[in-house]
């Protein structure tokens, strides 16, 4: 699972750098800023303890899948404005890091049941 949720960022890398390059350095050389968005608000400790375990990793992996998907949905809102592929390729990770955080979720009830 975690080594398609690294392909799977890949795949989202490249989808925002060309959704970057294509349009938003457009946007940002017309004057365009993401007002009010301040990066401090999506920062997840991720410091690990050399005891914590699994469980613990789990919850972490959440609080940021969480994390990210909020960054990628407040970017979208603001960039609405602007031309529909921006907030659209913006929408399209925060949902594939919220159906992450989802499954991450999954895994860690079955921990608990077991």
């Amino acid at each position: 699972m975690f080594m398609a949720f690294a392909k799977e960022s890949e795949k989202n890398k490249v989808l925002i750098k060309r959704t970057y390059l294509e349009t938003i350095t457009d946007a940002i050389e017309a004057c365009f800023s993401f007002e009010d968005l301040n990066l401090q608000d999506y920062l997840v400790e991720t410091d690990f303890k050399k005891d914590a375990s699994y469980s613990d990793a789990l919850k972490m992996a959440i609080k940021l899948e969480e994390k990210a998907s909020k960054f990628y949905m407040d970017v979208a809102k603001r960039s609405e404005s602007l031309l529909a592929t921006i907030p659209r390729a913006f929408k399209k990770v925060a949902e594939v890091r919220n159906n992450r955080r989802l499954k991450l979720k999954n895994l860690l009830n079955s921990l608990k049941c077991n």
